[in-house]
């Protein structure tokens, strides 16, 4: 019995220091992206995506963060493959937790809105029209007007 008090408690430990460790990292992202060092901010964001997305760790809220981040990224650094980068992200968070997600998205601070909105109004666009590829519906979305495009359903 105390060998598995202990094992949850170790467990419990390391789940715990993981989330510390993904904010951190998403921090480190967020701040590259706001001293416009793209090449490191994309680094990171590649780091967090591989354990979040690719990996076994799905934490919905770390996904939503990273979404964002790759949103600016492609408002930022113009490379074709951000705005991919961000729909897999929130696809990945909201198979994870769709309550957590939707709460994420309806709450985001004032400097995040136009780029969540912007990934929302991308997503949705895509499902209504499953033929288009992502980057065709952000070319169709550009021109939309922020306060014209709601937040999630």
């Amino acid at each position: 019995m105390k060998t598995h008090i202990l094992l949850l408690s170790l467990i419990l430990s390391f789940v715990a220091c993981e989330r510390v460790a993904v904010q951190d990292d998403l921090d480190v992202a967020r701040h590259a992206i706001e001293q416009r060092d793209y090449a490191s901010a994309r680094s990171m964001c590649d780091h967090i995506f591989s354990d979040q997305v690719d990996g076994t760790s799905k934490d919905a809220d770390a996904l939503c963060s990273l979404s964002v981040l790759y949103m600016k990224l492609a408002e930022g650094w113009d490379h074709d493959d951000n705005v991919d980068y961000a729909v897999k992200c929130y696809k990945a968070a909201y198979d994870a937790d769709p309550a957590r997600t939707k709460e994420f998205y309806d709450s985001l601070p004032v400097d995040d809105m136009t780029a969540g909105i912007l990934l929302v109004s991308i997503v949705d666009h895509a499902r209504m029209h499953d033929s288009l590829h992502v980057s065709e519906c952000e070319e169709c979305l550009i021109s939309a007007e922020p306060d014209s495009v709601g937040l999630m359903q």
